[in-house]
């Protein structure tokens, strides 16, 4: 109990800091688009039937959006500004002008709403950290709990993507609260449906961690038989608060849902289609054709490379200043780089490995480390197959079983370190 008092003490100390910070995180153009699409969560209050999808031949850029984004990031975004008293943006910021032009036309958002929207999503940063802690305790020891939220609370790219008006802070919070829930949800766990839709919504490249819900919830405890009868049912209850949710968040899907998918489905293929010939026309080697390549992608964006200010560099020179200004603190950089990076590469391997030898050592079988090491199989393979773009944001998901490897690799180096300094002050 003390423990965990001084760790969520700990935790709210560390995440005013990261509050009071938000303002140094250079400016993303698709802040300016969730700011303009944060008027969807008024909008389903007072006018709902606007938001549903229909057989239309013009062209509609809110629906555009709602077909190929997860809701949850505007929704958060929108009750933020409510809260305090800005409005959302009249329009959406357009890539094909200059920053110059954007700015003139009003799509630039201002200092009060961009912070606004900020703190809407940064608002999950103290829940995160208290998800990771409790996972790394339930998982191993109040030792893991403590380095895994450490790990999460300095990770410079959860210090730069979840701090900005985007999908980065509910995603990561989603993951989080979905593998908690996976591990430690012992009574009714088809509610495991609902982190995992949350997870879903904010970003879907989550949806293995619906998979590994599913499995949480057949799979018993030791020592606690269901009935596969009772399985069977509390599988078709998970599946249906998952669709449900993921229904009620998305009114485009109200009408008519099966046309409404398809068209989903086309807009998305088509805008993917579009950035993969724009940006690999600009940049071959942004383009991830292969399995390798994306194998390769991954190991440079979550260990080596240094914040993504930018996914394509449209405004690099606009935006130099404020780059410049907030790689200069030390801790927004901190481990990254060909020597930084390499080491923490090295160490998460290194306890990965020792991650699965005490998963074969231990007696009975750690249920919990089977799921998460299954979630994070599953995560990576899904990442691997769907993400053609090494933008960075997108290796999110990745964070949280990085996190908990590089602390397994820790863990028993500062335990046996503590028991000496303990044994020499004795």
């Amino acid at each position: 109990m003390k423990s965990d008092i001084l760790a969520l003490i700990i935790i709210v100390a560390i995440s005013i800091a990261y509050w009071f910070g938000a303002t140094s995180v250079p400016f993303h153009p698709d802040e300016s688009t969730q700011l303009y699409m944060a008027a969807d969560f008024r909008t389903i209050f007072t006018n709902p039937s606007s938001l549903i999808w229909r057989q239309q031949p013009e062209t509609n850029l809110r629906m555009h959006y709602r077909e190929i984004d997860p809701p949850f990031s505007r929704y958060l975004i929108g009750f933020g500004l409510m809260i305090v008293g800005q409005k959302p943006l009249d329009q959406d910021w357009d890539w094909s002008k200059s920053f110059q032009a954007n700015s003139q036309a009003g799509v630039l958002p201002n200092t009060n709403q961009l912070f606004a929207g900020r703190l809407a999503v940064a608002a999950l940063f103290p829940f995160s950290l208290v998800c990771a802690y409790y996972l790394g305790k339930k998982l191993h020891s109040p030792g893991l709990g403590w380095l895994s939220f450490g790990l999460i609370a300095i990770n410079s790219l959860v210090l730069i993507h979840t701090r900005r008006a985007m999908a980065e802070s509910g995603l990561l919070f989603g993951v989080l609260l979905s593998l908690l829930g996976a591990v430690a949800w012992r009574r009714q766990r088809f509610w495991l449906a609902l982190p995992a839709a949350l997870a879903f919504n904010a970003k879907y490249t989550a949806l293995p961690l619906a998979l590994i819900g599913l499995i949480a919830v057949v799979w018993d405890y030791q020592n606690q038989i269901t009935p596969w009868k009772k399985k069977i049912v509390n599988a078709v209850i998970y599946c249906t608060l998952f669709l449900a949710v993921t229904f009620a968040l998305n009114p485009f899907l109200w009408n008519s849902p099966i046309q409404a998918l398809k068209d989903a489905a086309v807009e998305r293929d088509t805008l993917l289609e579009r950035q993969r010939e724009e940006i690999g026309q600009a940049n071959s080697s942004q383009s991830l054709n292969t399995i390798g390549q994306r194998g390769v992608a991954i190991l440079s964006q979550v260990f080596i490379a240094p914040p993504a200010s930018e996914d394509v560099g449209n405004y690099t020179i606009d935006l130099q200043k404020s780059i410049t200004k907030y790689t200069s603190n030390p801790m927004h950089v901190f481990m990254r780089g060909w020597m930084g990076g390499s080491v923490i590469l090295c160490l998460t391997l290194a306890g990965l490995i020792f991650f699965i030898f005490w998963l074969i050592r231990k007696k009975p079988i750690s249920r919990s480390g089977i799921l998460i090491l299954g979630a994070f199989l599953l995560q990576i393979t899904a990442i691997l197959i769907a993400i053609q773009l090494p933008f960075q944001r997108y290796y999110i998901p990745l964070i949280p079983f990085t996190s908990i490897f590089l602390a397994f690799s820790l863990l028993y180096p500062l335990e046996y370190l503590l028991k000496r300094i303990t044994a020499v002050r004795k």
